[in-house]
């Protein structure tokens, strides 16, 4: 047995208890009848009148309330009628009686109206309406006015009219609220209002222009489908209150939704129609959307579980459970300095920035840091962070960068054996400053030169540093200066090692 019907055989029950004592006031002798016997009586019928109604409150916010043999028999009903005819017996009888005392009246009226009250649900407070100025929004504003402070009987014309201009937007109906704040006043600002505001056409070609400026759907989701179907509910509400209905001739407005739908709710909608051949009307298509939303609101629901379900597993099906840990460091802080042991990370060191980048990698290897962040933790190989150098996008940190081994004009992957290109080699000579990858870091003077390249084909020029190398088996060109010169190549495959290199890089073309 459920504890709602475990409730309901109790109610039964008092009920019955109340008519046996009904009864046995009715048959017991007047030696028995003294006023102690009335009195008793008196507060058991209370007892009883407070558990019946305590019971009840709680019947009713359960979910098999609304359909129960209790409600439709109105229960609560029959037990209050029975309570008061053997309420008001007792009373007479014992008035009858004993004429000289105080009757149970007065005490016993008010804790069943206490009773009563304690079935009503406490309310929040109404707040003052407001009028956002948009003519959409004054028919509520109207209505909810006009029923909460214009009709109030306990408001005096003052306290409406503070109220009225408390409620208009700020910045419009300025003229309103510059009137005087005076009994005579009120229906003068209430007027202007209304003749402003209160115009049915306007009202209805806001709402026509709401629906004309749905958005196309571009996807299923469930939030976007309910947010068009409120807006038409507001619609067509709204027309009826200016008394312009769209309901009966809505037949357009259906077709109207329908180019509106995304396209797999449009095709579920006709093979929903099926072979019907009548004119579909917007109580069937808001019927279909209303299903349509309860699965999609199924179907989106059970994705995110999948989603939370996933990301909490790895690949092999183990759960993942994420572990905080905390460690402390003797000595010197978490954040200390690296190098010089104060307060702040080794990238904000003034010492560090005023070194040059041969110095810093130094101190970044004797600390044993990553040379891509600059981090504790991990190795330069596996650092977790995805950026590079800014000057050549290698997997170092900017700080670490080394002037570049060779010219601009290396780094390219475009080999040419016969250039087609002419060089005017200008008097300027530049003298590089470079190092080897040798830990004694010598540096070498290379030669270079700042040329002019033409293409006397296309006439098209650039304008290069060279590396002058006189032992040089090839002539090495960049890609920004082949497009430049707008020169002929073809694909190859050749790969390109330097002196006391491991691994070389591979041409992509070659120049002929």
């Amino acid at each position: 047995m459920s504890k709602f019907d475990q409730l309901v055989r109790v109610q039964t029950d008092r009920i019955e208890s109340l008519k046996r004592l009904f009864s046995n006031v009715k048959k017991d002798s007047s030696a028995r009848k003294t006023e102690i016997y009335f009195e008793k009586r008196l507060n058991q019928i209370d007892e009883f009148n407070k558990e019946f109604h305590q019971a009840h409150h709680t019947l009713i916010c359960m979910a098999d309330y609304e359909e129960s043999v209790y409600k439709q028999q109105n229960t609560i009903s029959q037990f209050e009628d029975l309570g008061m005819e053997v309420y008001c017996f007792v009373a007479e009888e014992k008035k009858r009686i004993y004429p000289g005392t105080v009757t149970h009246n007065e005490s016993a009226n008010s804790t069943i109206t206490t009773h009563v009250e304690e079935v009503r649900i406490p309310l929040p407070k109404l707040p003052v309406p407001k009028f956002s100025g948009n003519c959409a929004d004054w028919p509520s504003f109207h209505d909810a006015f006009l029923r909460l402070i214009h009709n109030n009987e306990r408001l005096d014309k003052i306290q409406r009219f503070h109220f009225l201009k408390e409620a208009l937007p700020v910045g419009l109906d300025n003229d309103i609220r510059q009137i005087a704040l005076t009994e005579a006043n009120y229906e003068v600002a209430w007027t202007t209002l209304l003749q402003r505001y209160n115009n049915p056409r306007i009202v209805f070609a806001s709402h026509m222009n709401m629906l004309y400026n749905l958005p196309n759907l571009s996807k299923e989701k469930s939030a976007d489908i309910r947010s068009m179907v409120s807006t038409v509910n507001v619609c067509i509400a709204a027309c009826n209150t200016v008394k312009a209905p769209l309901q009966g001739g809505d037949f357009w407005l259906t077709h109207y939704l329908t180019t509106k739908l995304p396209k797999d709710t449009h095709t579920a909608w006709e093979h929903h129609l099926g072979s019907k051949i009548d004119v579909p009307s917007y109580k069937d298509l808001q019927q279909f959307l209303n299903d349509r939303l309860v699965t999609l609101d199924a179907i989106e629901s059970r994705n995110a579980c999948s989603g939370m379900k996933q990301s909490n597993e790895t690949s092999d099906g183990t759960k993942r459970v994420r572990v905080h840990s905390a460690h402390t460091r003797s000595g010197a802080s978490a954040s200390a300095c690296y190098h010089c042991g104060n307060l702040h990370i080794l990238r904000r060191c003034p010492q560090f920035l005023s070194m040059d980048c041969y110095q810093r990698k130094e101190v970044a290897s004797k600390a044993k840091l990553c040379l891509n962040c600059l981090g504790k933790s991990h190795t330069q190989a596996s650092c977790p962070s995805n950026k590079n150098c800014l000057h050549c996008g290698q997997r170092h940190h900017t700080m670490l960068h080394f002037p570049a081994t060779q010219p601009t004009l290396i780094p390219s992957s475009t080999s040419c054996q016969s250039s087609a290109a002419s060089s005017d080699a200008k008097p300027t000579l530049q003298c590089m400053s470079t190092t080897t990858s040798s830990m004694t870091h010598r540096k070498v003077l290379l030669a270079t030169a700042r040329v002019v390249l033409s293409n006397t084909q296309t006439g098209c020029q650039a304008t290069v540093n060279a590396l002058l190398d006189q032992g040089s088996e090839a002539t090495i060109i960049s890609e920004h200066a082949v497009q430049s010169l707008q020169l002929s190549r073809s694909t190859t495959r050749t790969s390109i090692t330097g002196v006391g290199q491991d691994s070389g890089r591979r041409c992509k073309f070659i120049i002929w």
